[in-house]
């Protein structure tokens, strides 16, 4: 199992000699909206002290998928850049979360809205199509996103694209928030391409009261043995290690 912490380019060297195994970067601080903003992006990315493997944040907090004014264009040339910036830092895994890309505008048709984020799934699918990237849909609480709150969910997503680089992410933050079961971790395994971990109030694991014993039992039984990324509200340097040794002595 890789351990690794949703963290800016710059601290890449404090988790590698924490030990982490990778580093997950935000996508969208990036601004890839013009072919200057990616080369300034690229510098960023390369020969950090530890790999890149997985982006999230992956829209714009101004941007919007659905509604009555969908920003497909604009989306279309972000992820273009995107791709490639992925691509330049050999990434793995690209999360789609981004809640406000997604929830339902005032007085829209939920039916409409589904067509135009199944939409949005197929332009990233398009965009990343040769890459190597996967993007994995993340399930989000209510407080968070109006579509999308369980693994279940995102699986019937994935399902309707069925293309290999749409995936479906489990956060062990909002799935304690909606209550769902660790048996999906199980019954969806096949299509589960990352995880999120945090704990009580979504600080650092092993602060906290999650029932990571269980979690990480049914990762097992699931048979995941891929990444599990850190993203918390909590980022000291003692976070960061604490935590590294929690999840090791967990996952071991």
């Amino acid at each position: 199992m890789k351990l690794g912490w949703v963290a800016t380019p710059e601290r890449s060297g404090l988790l590698r000699e924490i030990g982490y195994d990778y580093i997950e970067l935000h996508l969208a601080p990036f601004g890839l909206e013009t072919a200057e903003s990616l080369a300034a992006a690229k510098p960023r990315v390369s020969g950090l002290a530890l790999p890149s493997d997985v982006f999230s944040l992956m829209f714009p907090f101004d941007m919007r998928l659905v509604g009555d004014a969908p920003m497909t264009a604009r989306a279309d040339t972000y992820l273009g850049y995107a791709a490639e910036l992925l691509a330049h830092a050999r990434a793995k895994v690209v999360v789609y979360g981004s809640g406000w890309v997604r929830n339902l505008p005032p007085g829209f048709a939920p039916q409409r809205r589904e067509a135009q984020y199944i939409a949005s799934l197929e332009l990233v699918a398009k965009r990343l199509a040769g890459s190597g990237v996967t993007c994995v849909i993340e399930p989000l609480n209510r407080k968070e996103s109006d579509i999308v709150n369980s693994v279940d969910e995102g699986v019937r997503f994935a399902k309707l694209i069925n293309r290999p680089e749409i995936r479906v992410l489990a956060d062990f933050y909002h799935m304690d928030e909606e209550g769902e079961a660790f048996d999906t971790l199980v019954r969806n395994t096949d299509w589960i391409e990352h995880i999120h971990v945090a704990d009580t109030g979504r600080r650092n694991p092993g602060s906290g009261q999650y029932p990571f014993k269980a979690f990480i039992d049914h990762l097992r039984r699931a048979g995941y043995n891929s990444r599990v990324t850190t993203e918390c509200v909590a980022n000291d340097d003692q976070h960061m290690r604490d935590s590294f040794q929690f999840l090791k002595a967990a996952f071991r």
